[in-house]
């Protein structure tokens, strides 16, 4: 009998900015989830594709518009689910 299981996965992307850059940047980031998205920092959008619906195939996007000061770190924070199957 094949056992089912999904996981809740949390995964945390480190921004920084060096101080030698004096204008603040404006950043898009694009992340791929193998899995379904659940949450995320910072304002972001999530995204499931709508025509993979099945456990095995979920997939999703998020993304972040985010501006970086010189010399800030940002921590862009999301979490997924991800079905792993067992045999």
């Amino acid at each position: 009998m094949k056992r089912r299981q999904i996981l809740l996965n949390s995964v945390c992307l480190s921004l920084f900015s060096f101080a030698t850059i004096s204008q603040p940047l404006d950043l898009v980031i694009s992340k791929p989830v193998a899995g379904k998205p659940i949450s995320c920092s910072h304002d972001g959008i999530l995204r499931s594709d709508a025509s993979k619906l099945r456990l095995v195939e979920r997939e999703g996007m998020i993304n972040w518009s985010v501006k970086l000061n010189p010399g800030e770190e940002v921590k862009l924070v999301y979490s997924y689910e991800r079905y792993v199957p067992s045999y």
